[in-house]
Formats: C-alpha cells, sequence, structure tokens
C-alpha cells in the first residue's frame, strides 16, 4: 500500500490576497424577515402587516443582489475594499418578542475575509439598516469578539449612499 501524504496550502499558493494577510474579517449573521411589533389597531395593522410581508419577500428574493451592491459601494467609495466573501444559511434561530410572541427565522450569513474590525461595524450597520433590521449580530475575527450592531450608521454620510443603494435594488 502506497503512502498517502497529507499536505497543507498556504498562503503562497496565490500572490494576491487582498488584505488577507492584514486582517482577518469577521461574519454577519440578520434576518431577511421584517418584525416590527404592531402597535397600530384596526385596519392600519393589516396594512403594516401586508408592507412588511412585502419587504420580507423583496429581501429573501434580492439578498444576493442587494450584498453585491453594498459590497461595490464599499469598493467604489474606498472605505475599504474587500473581494472575499460569502453568503450563506449557517443558522437558525428563534427569539421571543416583549409581548411573549416566538419568532422562528432563517438567519443569513455574510462572511466577509480581509476586512478591519472598523470596517466591518459599517458594514453591519448598513446591512442591517439595507435590510430593515434593529440589530445584526457581528462575529468580529480580528478581535475575537461577537457584539450586535444597530441600524443607526456611526458616520452619517452612509446614510445618503444608503438611499441611493435602495434606489438601485427596488
Amino acid at each position: 500500500m502506497e503512502n498517502i501524504r497529507a499536505f497543507v496550502l498556504d498562503e503562497g499558493v496565490h500572490d494576491k490576497q487582498y488584505g488577507l494577510k492584514n486582517y482577518r474579517g469577521g461574519v454577519i449573521v440578520f434576518s431577511t424577515d421584517i418584525n416590527v411589533l404592531d402597535k397600530e389597531k384596526g385596519l392600519e395593522k393589516y396594512k403594516k402587516k401586508f408592507s412588511n410581508l412585502w419587504k420580507t419577500i423583496k429581501n429573501r428574493v434580492l439578498k444576493y443582489r442587494k450584498l453585491e451592491h453594498i459590497r461595490n459601494f464599499f469598493n467604489d467609495n474606498n472605505i475599504e475594499q474587500f473581494y472575499a466573501y460569502s453568503v450563506g444559511h449557517a443558522f437558525r434561530g428563534k427569539y421571543q418578542s416583549d409581548d411573549g410572541k416566538l419568532y422562528d427565522e432563517n438567519s443569513v450569513t455574510f462572511e466577509i475575509d480581509g476586512i478591519s474590525s472598523e470596517s466591518l461595524l459599517k458594514l453591519a450597520e448598513l446591512v442591517a439598516k439595507f435590510f430593515g433590521q434593529e440589530t445584526v449580530l457581528v462575529k468580529d475575527l480580528n478581535k475575537n469578539k461577537i457584539y450586535l450592531a444597530d441600524n443607526v450608521p456611526m458616520d452619517k454620510s452612509l446614510d445618503d449612499a444608503l438611499a441611493e443603494l435602495n434606489t438601485k435594488c427596488d
């Protein structure tokens, strides 16, 4: 029987690593479902539910396109360029709202390689706002930390860009 040798590929395999030597990047986990607690009554309540359902359907169908627009925005505006990323469905979660209603959602994972912690937070804030989420879960591999990022970008200039991004995806 022949000896089988195992070998490990290293970063020398490809000479362009696009920042992977400097930063490890991170993972953003978010839901495409819109679950806003309804305070309206009567007809307004049903209008809100229909609106949220429509936004959820759009988020599910257009998630790859929306994430590609966000990536292009980052690269075009020299925030921080990133080339290596993947999108998947690695988590399924449940949470209970304040009123006791149980939500069961499939989460989308957006893994970005070779991006700094600062840019990862900006990206997470844009994803939260762009997908209509109050918060998204961020796993920062640079700092080895997990935190929630909200939908209010700390960099206010990103709000104008978000309006432009929304028109491209609608």
